[in-house]
């Protein structure tokens, strides 16, 4: 686990909260570019909202740190196991009615009794050993029917 750790960033497996002085890794910039496609900073031209899913709680808080600082008009939010119920609702409706464009998602926290379906695009930033469970995770945003 720590080696998958290690592939997101150097660092990451000791960390347990943004570093806003430390270089971003080059998974977050990518991330960035795939949230926003030959874009400037200034102009938010993405496919939002969208849902991006990490096996690790402390990678979604790095994103979430960065993209809070070098976007600041975008609204960025974690859901994940230490949410309470009330906190994922509130987090689920306000991801539906577009007040949310970008959702942090543990793959584990998203498991069950979940729609995301305003979302027009997911991300999956780190391969899971289990594909059903990825999967399950994508079915949270796609649903039959959805487009």
């Amino acid at each position: 686990m720590k080696l998958k750790k290690v592939e997101q960033k150097e660092d990451l497996y000791q960390q347990t909260e943004y570093d806003a002085e430390a270089e971003p890794s080059a998974k977050i910039l990518k991330l960035e570019e795939l949230i926003f496609p030959n874009d400037t900073k200034q102009k938010l031209k993405a496919d939002l909202p969208l849902v991006a899913f990490s096996s690790f709680v402390s990678f979604l808080h790095n994103v979430k740190g960065y993209l809070g600082k070098a976007r600041p008009l975008l609204r960025v939010e974690i859901l994940s196991g230490s949410c309470s119920a009330q906190q994922r609702r509130d987090l689920v409706k306000d991801f539906q009615d577009n007040k949310i464009q970008v959702l942090l998602c543990s793959l584990k926290a998203v498991g069950v009794g979940i729609t995301l379906t305003a979302g027009r695009s997911v991300i999956l930033t780190d391969p899971w050993w289990n594909r059903p469970i990825e999967n399950q995770a994508i079915d949270r945003v796609h649903r039959i029917g959805f487009t």
